[in-house]
């Protein structure tokens, strides 16, 4: 598994992809990939596909998202992405079947107020907890 801050995606794709398959990388959690649904929703090589994400609408910059091996089940988790507000937090997650675990990358931009971002991550868990735990 790995947390992977990119700042963009979108012009390191192939070295992104083929260091994903080189370290066998089974989860990857990415922040800052700076690309739209339409280029995530590409990724779907060989060995690795989309999960979920967080694109921002108003700037190019920003965003969360999963990245997986293709042999792993999931289902998105939405209701825990969109709690994601623009410039506050970013949240992408998905809840591995097999496992049975929920799984959320998210991103907290350095700019950004903290006590927004807790509150908000606060509801994630609270979510978690109510939706998946109990």
């Amino acid at each position: 598994m790995a947390n992977i801050n990119l700042q963009s995606l979108t012009n390191k794709m192939d070295q992104f992809m083929y260091f994903l398959y080189e370290q066998n990388i089974d989860l990857a959690c990415v922040t800052e990939h700076w690309a739209t649904y339409e280029i995530l929703e590409r990724i779907n090589s060989q060995n690795h596909k989309f999960g979920n994400a967080f694109c921002r609408a108003s700037s190019r910059h920003g965003g969360a998202a999963i990245i997986m091996r293709n042999d792993i089940s999931f289902n998105e988790l939405n209701e825990l992405r969109n709690l994601s507000f623009d410039k506050k937090i970013k949240i992408a997650a998905v809840r591995l079947n097999k496992l049975n675990i929920i799984l959320i990358a998210i991103y907290r931009p350095p700019s950004s107020d903290i006590h927004p971002f807790l509150s908000i991550l606060d509801d994630v868990l609270e979510s978690c907890y109510t939706e998946y735990c109990s």
